[in-house]
């Protein structure tokens, strides 16, 4: 379990409004709030025979052709040409509900909303099954797991890039991956509730208070960001709320816990958004990591590199972009395994944007 200090908190909260943004429903809370958001992002229709051809292929498939285990860091390759589901499936891959099937996903649209599935080994997927999410004391874990390993140790280093599991009890996913659990249960329960409900009505809120405590410690990153709109051009342009705005936890399941983000303001990403894409490749990596930048307007380019901490380990000052595709390459000389942040900094004529990716460095 990590231990979050106070200073990596603040880190966290200070760049939560350079991520990306999209009012929902400014100024509703409570009832009134999750009432409209049902009646506005529940999906009139989503995939059913084709959701896991989709999920691997389209929507976790990385530009290399590799699929990820969301939980592990675990990568297989998809032989482009193949069926991504049979590959992916004969490499120890499945299709994870984050929201459980014996909790009120087993039928309907809720089966097959991508929202809320992610790729996973098919035993971690296993070891997780039915249990609520919860934060696992190191010493009580049952086994812990990473790439392609299982262990029953505690890790004895990069241990925030493990999951872990108390059997018959609780699942905490790698750091990475925290917040995107919390905005998938989010949206799950405010677009099913009933379904979820009638299953168990007690297993969200179980959970919930450590789900508020992970979508503020974990913002949403670019990748997010683009994800919840592919998957939304697949399931009647409904893209997942909780990812576009970081203050609907606070106005609905987390109100009360003095929990909060700080969004940018007057920000219309579809208008002031000078960039179209921000991605790291491979991330994981090593020694060698290509950031891939998509720009839509001009504007001057400085990308900052972050430890957990919140300390600057290194910057660089890439200069005037103008619109295009552009490949940048950075070498790890130095800096050592664990989780680390890229922050993009765009100054344009309407003033400096700014927005954060997760890297992991394994050696």
């Amino acid at each position: 379990m990590r231990l979050f200090t106070a200073l990596v908190f603040f880190f966290f909260v200070e760049h939560a409004n350079a991520q990306f943004h999209q009012p929902v429903f400014p100024g509703q809370e409570g009832q009134q709030l999750l009432d409209n958001l049902q009646g506005a992002y529940k999906p009139q229709w989503v995939l059913s025979n084709f959701t896991n051809d989709t999920i691997y292929g389209k929507i976790y498939r990385e530009p290399d052709d590799s699929l990820r285990c969301v939980y592990t860091g675990y990568t297989v390759y998809l032989t482009p040409g193949q069926d991504p589901s049979q590959t992916a499936f004969s490499a120890n891959i499945n299709l994870e509900h984050t929201f459980p099937k014996a909790m009120g996903s087993d039928s309907g649209l809720a089966e097959d909303d991508m929202h809320h599935l992610h790729p996973s080994r098919v035993d971690v997927n296993g070891a997780r099954g039915n249990l609520p999410f919860g934060e696992v004391q190191d010493s009580q874990a049952d086994a812990w797991f990473f790439m392609d390993q299982t262990q029953s140790n505690v890790p004895g280093a990069q241990i925030d890039l493990y999951s872990e599991v108390i059997n018959n009890d609780r699942f905490e996913p790698r750091e990475d991956h925290k917040g995107n659990v919390a905005r998938a249960m989010f949206y799950f329960y405010a677009i099913y509730k009933e379904q979820a409900d009638q299953a168990n009505a007690a297993f969200f809120e179980a959970q919930r208070e450590t789900l508020c405590q992970w979508h503020f410690a974990d913002p949403v990153d670019s990748l997010e960001w683009a994800r919840t709109f592919l998957i939304a051009g697949f399931q009647d342009d409904k893209p997942n709320p909780f990812v576009l705005d970081c203050t609907l936890p606070e106005r609905s399941f987390c109100q009360g816990l003095g929990l909060s983000c700080d969004p940018p303001s007057n920000y219309d990403p579809e208008l002031d958004l000078p960039f179209d894409a921000f991605f790291l490749h491979p991330n994981p990596g090593d020694r060698l990591v290509r950031l891939e930048l998509v720009m839509r307007k001009k504007a001057e380019v400085t990308l900052e590199l972050y430890d957990a901490t919140g300390k600057k380990v290194d910057e660089m000052a890439v200069g005037e972009k103008t619109p295009g595709a552009y490949t940048l390459h950075w070498e790890n000389k130095l800096l050592p395994s664990g989780m680390y942040w890229w922050k993009l900094i765009l100054g344009t004529e309407s003033g400096a944007l700014s927005t954060t990716r997760k890297m992991i460095l394994q050696h």
